[in-house]
């Protein structure tokens, strides 16, 4: 009988690569805001009009949908009436 051999493979390069690609990913991440923020240029940026508000509250509605039906229906709702102009 032969003796038989086990060798376990190491865990960290895995490690070092997860980490390396996350790192990766938040690196080009914030190239690309930072390249998006550069070519709007402070000449876009201005007040928003209340359809602009309500429609970016009702982007962030959209997050909310799934875990948390009713907060999103709520601001779905806020954001309607903003845009009318009417008060709360």
């Amino acid at each position: 009988m032969s003796p038989t051999v086990h060798i376990t493979p190491s865990v960290e390069p895995v490690r070092h690569s997860k980490l390396l690609r996350a790192v990766g990913c938040a690196w080009a991440s914030l190239r690309a805001l930072i390249e998006r923020a550069y070519r709007k240029g402070p000449a876009a940026v201005g007040p928003m009009t209340r359809a602009q508000e309500a429609n970016a509250t009702r982007e962030f509605a959209v997050r909310f949908f799934r875990t948390d039906p009713r907060f999103a229906a709520d601001l779905c709702a806020a954001a309607d009436r903003h845009e009318r102009g009417e008060n709360a």
